[in-house]
């Protein structure tokens, strides 16, 4: 498996993690998710204004969310043995989720990390019972990670 990882943080200093953690879990997610491919995937932390206006722009909402994964190729999420995404990690909104959550920041930036790369992968939640799957695939990876 040979996956560029880049992180691109617009909000420079928003939080201790480190970009080796990051790119490692999001590593441990695609081998452990069975994908044995190449490819490419931007990590890219925002602010609620970039954030709003990308779920404005692709999703039709005008609100900020906390993490939007978007596949660059054209039908699958995953195309054989190729992997190109972007992921949006909004900082701001994570911050609030941790305080509403009451959970660590730094573990509720990697959750959205996790969560977006579950989506790269081919998870979906758009059910209470996909959502529920993938609450539960997020904890097993925040855990191997040491953060909850």
């Amino acid at each position: 498996m040979r996956i560029n990882i880049y992180i691109l943080d617009n909000v420079r200093d928003a939080f201790p993690l480190k970009n080796r953690d990051i790119k490692r879990t999001a590593e441990d997610i695609l081998k452990s998710e069975k994908y044995r491919g190449s490819g490419e995937i931007n990590i890219i932390f925002c602010d609620n204004k970039k954030i709003t206006q990308l779920n404005r722009n692709y999703l039709k909402k005008n609100r900020p969310t906390d993490v939007i994964a978007f596949s660059m190729d054209e039908d699958e999420i995953i195309q054989d043995d190729n992997i190109r995404g972007e992921i949006y990690i909004s900082v701001e909104q994570a911050e609030i989720q941790s305080k509403i959550y009451k959970s660590a920041f730094n573990t509720e930036v990697m959750r959205l990390v996790v969560h977006g790369m579950l989506h790269l992968a081919g998870w979906d939640d758009s059910t209470d019972d996909l959502r529920e799957q993938m609450r539960h695939k997020e904890d097993f990876y925040l855990q191997k990670s040491g953060l909850i």
